[in-house]
C-alpha cells in the first residue's frame, strides 16, 4: 500500500510528493482508538445508542371505506424502544421475533428505562395491545411496568381471528382490525399508556386508540416495543 497523501500529491503533478509519515501506513500502526476501542468505550458508545428516541408519529386521516371518517385524533405522539434492524438492542430484536415467552430481564429494563426517560404526563392506566404471537410477553411486560410504577393494567382488547395478512392497502389493513379487535369491559378514562410488543404500520395501535378514546379515554400514548419497517 501507499500513502494516500503522496498520491494525492503526484495526482497534483508535483514531482516531489514523498511519504508523509504519519498516517497508519507510514508508521504501521493505527491511531486510536485502534483497531481494538476500549470496553469503556465501547459502553459509552452503546449507552448512546440506546438512548436515541425513536418518535412514532400518529396516523393523520382515517383510510376511504373504513367505518371512521376524517381526521384522527385518537392516540398522542408515542415511542418505541427499538426500530428495525437497530444495532443498540440486538437481543432484543432477536427476541422479539422469537416464539411467544415471558420477557426477559433485557427487555423489561429497556422498557422500563423508555417509560422513565419518555416521561410523559403520568399515565392512569396500561392497556397491553393483543399482538398474535406475542401474548404471554407483553402481558408480562404490562405486569412489570405496573409493578414498577404503580400503574394499573386494564386488558381490555381481544383480538379473534387471523392476524393482518402482510402488505395490505390501509383501508383494508383497517378494515382487517376493525372485525378482529374488540373492547370489552368497564370503559378506560384518564391517560392511558397503550403497549404493544411490535408495529409496523401502526393501524392497530390507531384504532385500539380510537377505541380507547370512545370509551371514556382522555389521552392515548403508544409505547410500541419494538417499530418493524
Amino acid at each position: 500500500r501507499r500513502c494516500l497523501m503522496q498520491v494525492l500529491i503526484e495526482a497534483l503533478d508535483d514531482p516531489d510528493a514523498e511519504p508523509c509519515g504519519r498516517c497508519s501506513t507510514c508508521t504501521g500502526t493505527l491511531p486510536g482508538p485502534g483497531a481494538a476501542p476500549s470496553d469503556s468505550g465501547m459502553a459509552a458508545a452503546l449507552e448512546f445508542l440506546q438512548r436515541r428516541r425513536h418518535d412514532l408519529e400518529p396516523r393523520k386521516l382515517w383510510p376511504k371505506s373504513v367505518s371512521r371518517r376524517g381526521r384522527i385524533s385518537a392516540a398522542g405522539p408515542g415511542r418505541a424502544v427499538c426500530f428495525a434492524n437497530d444495532p443498540a438492542w440486538p437481543h432484543l430484536v432477536t427476541e422479539l421475533s422469537s416464539p411467544d415467552a415471558a420477557p426477559s430481564k433485557e427487555l423489561i429494563d429497556a422498557v422500563c428505562s423508555l417509560l422513565g426517560q419518555w416521561r410523559p404526563e403520568r399515565p392512569d392506566v396500561i392497556v397491553p395491545v393483543p399482538v398474535l404471537g406475542q401474548e404471554q410477553r407483553t402481558a408480562g411486560l404490562a405486569q412489570q411496568l405496573s409493578e414498577r410504577f404503580g400503574i394499573p393494567v386494564a386488558d381490555r382488547f381481544t383480538w379473534t381471528g387471523p392476524p393482518v395478512p402482510a402488505a395490505l392497502s390501509s383501508s383494508v389493513h383497517v378494515q382487517h382490525v376493525e372485525r378482529q379487535l374488540t373492547f370489552a369491559g368497564d370503559p378506560v378514562n384518564g391517560r392511558v399508556l397503550l403497549l404493544a410488543a411490535t408495529g409496523r404500520s401502526l393501524w392497530t395501535t390507531t384504532v385500539a386508540a380510537a377505541l380507547l378514546r370512545e370509551s371514556g379515554a382522555n389521552e392515548v400514548l403508544p409505547l410500541v416495543v419494538h417499530r418493524l419497517p
